[in-house]
């Protein structure tokens, strides 16, 4: 499975579409104005530490190790500070320090 964080901005959703063609297992997150009432989780809004803990809580539920693709500068920065709880739960490319 491949987790694509920012899917509808122009990077993740070309990111997306080259893998679905190759028909990889995709989910596709993103955030949208007119739907953040339904949307589970905020991403833009949340603290980087609850971001993490909801990104472990998705890891648990689709129960095995997930690609993380981030798309944008902030989860990029993100994923690179909490390697380290993220790396249980999702592959990633790692960031030298």
């Amino acid at each position: 499975m491949i987790l694509v964080f920012g899917a509808t901005g122009f990077s993740g959703r070309m990111v997306v579409e080259q893998l679905v063609a190759r028909g990889l297992p995709v989910r596709a997150a993103a955030r949208s104005r007119y739907l953040a009432a339904r949307h589970v989780f905020d991403l833009a809004a949340a603290t980087p530490e609850a971001t993490v803990d909801y990104l472990l809580d998705l890891g648990r539920r689709l129960g095995g190790r997930t690609v993380l693709i981030p798309t944008w500068d902030q989860t990029s920065l993100l994923v690179s500070d909490y390697a380290d709880a993220l790396g249980e739960w999702y592959i990633f490319p790692r960031q030298p320090a």
